[in-house]
């Protein structure tokens, strides 16, 4: 068995290539005429967005930071949006730097803070998207609940808008969190095309419709008994319906990277009593890269595994709660009624595979208690051969490699059957 004292740093996430390329693929087929712009937020390591520019997909960033991170990548402004509505005042410097094409506001307020920044200026007049609130059923995160204006106030903060001296516009908006059905899509297409259209009435263009992100993972669509072939393909059809004579962009994070991540992590303690339930202690925790348990309402899988030559594990299971590498109590995964039941004899040093953990792990994780957080490792298959590479933020670990190769851990970590 491979022991923590000998090298092997976790936990790690990796990031199956294969799977990345797929989803971006899938976008393309079913909704051609609709620009992707990755949702930096999702995962921001610059290994998934270097990838990411290789296939050539821009980029929605929300702050200064995540325009530095693209720019250092060679992204330039004209494939760089900036969809935060409630900008800081170090991102309202950073337009002029780095350029984004377009920024989305959604009250005049804000229109008035850009403006104060020095936007537009010179050369660089960025499109203004107007954010509407988007009427959503059956999402995680309503987020309309924070940002939006109502749609019949549109056509207001446009004009208000124009009077700044802006050229360019668009409307946007986002349905909510983890959407597995169509519809909330082409309620705020509808919406989209009826302000537009009363917009032209008052002189003002509306040109781009961003179609915003939401789209739900693997997980929670296999749960809803949809695919994402089928959700995509519905959503093609309305979008090539009602964005007729608009350019069209959309801003998927979490589809794009969840199914493609698995994080691995190490047992740190086991124990039980007649007392208690068999506890587990991992080293990742909810502060961390498994703090979807919150913020997403996220009940964990976790795959015990073993490296390649190593004892079997026994066939018999027992229940346990599974805590986090904190010393916080509530750092725990065991919500909801759950009962999880792992191999009798899983162990300190074994390993657990969590999967579907690429989206909102890593980014929205922290170093609580000084933990470091997760590092991302890229996989992909050459032949019959697995490769890898390490993100620049990641650990190095010398018995990474061993890891890799070990039996069944390429497999769960490249998100095949």
């Amino acid at each position: 068995m491979l022991q923590p004292s000998k090298g092997i740093e976790t936990p790690f996430l990796m990031v199956s290539r294969e799977v990345v390329e797929a989803n971006v693929q899938r976008w393309r087929r079913s909704l051609p005429t609709t620009e992707l712009f990755f949702a930096v937020k999702a995962n921001n390591d610059p290994l998934i967005l270097h990838y990411l520019n290789s296939l050539g997909c821009c980029f929605d960033t929300a702050s200064a930071y995540e325009m530095q991170l693209v720019a250092a990548l060679g992204v330039t402004g004209d494939r760089m949006i900036l969809s935060h509505p409630a900008k800081d005042a170090a991102t309202l410097a950073a337009m002029q730097k780095y350029r984004p094409w377009a920024f989305v506001a959604d009250k005049e307020k804000e229109i008035g803070r850009v403006r104060q920044a020095g936007v537009p200026s010179g050369d660089y007049a960025p499109a203004v998207f107007v954010r509407i609130r988007a009427d959503s059923q059956n999402v995680n995160a309503n987020l309309s609940e924070k940002f939006g204006c109502r749609p019949e106030r549109a056509v207001e903060v446009l004009k208000f808008s124009r009077d700044a001296g802006f050229q360019q516009f668009g409307l946007s908006f986002h349905v909510g969190t983890q959407c597995y059905e169509a519809s909330n899509y082409r309620r705020a297409l509808t919406a989209c095309r009826k302000i537009a259209a009363d917009a032209r009435d008052s002189g003002i263009l509306v040109e781009t419709i961003d179609i915003g992100g939401g789209y739900c993972d693997g997980r929670v669509a296999q749960e809803k008994n949809t695919t994402h072939d089928e959700l995509f393909e519905q959503i093609g059809r309305d979008v090539a319906e009602l964005g007729q004579g608009f350019r069209l962009l959309g801003e998927p994070g979490r589809y794009i990277v969840a199914d493609a991540g698995t994080i691995i992590v190490q047992v740190l303690s086991e124990y039980s009593s007649d007392q208690t339930r068999r506890r587990i202690v991992i080293d990742e925790h909810v502060y961390g890269g498994l703090s979807g348990h919150w913020h997403d309402g996220r009940i964990f899988d976790f795959i015990p595994l073993r490296p390649a030559g190593a004892k079997p594990f026994s066939p018999f299971r027992s229940v346990c709660t599974i805590f986090g590498a904190t010393c916080d109590s509530i750092d725990r995964f065991d919500g909801e009624g759950r009962l999880t039941k792992l191999p009798a004899d899983l162990d300190v040093g074994d390993f657990l595979l969590i999967p579907c953990a690429g989206a909102y792990s890593n980014s929205a994780g922290s170093s609580f208690n000084g933990l470091e957080p997760a590092g991302v490792i890229m996989t992909w298959t050459e032949g019959h051969e697995l490769r890898w590479q390490l993100s620049p933020f990641a650990r190095k670990n010398d018995f990474l490699l061993q890891m890799l190769n070990a039996s069944g851990l390429g497999q769960h970590a490249l998100g095949q059957p």
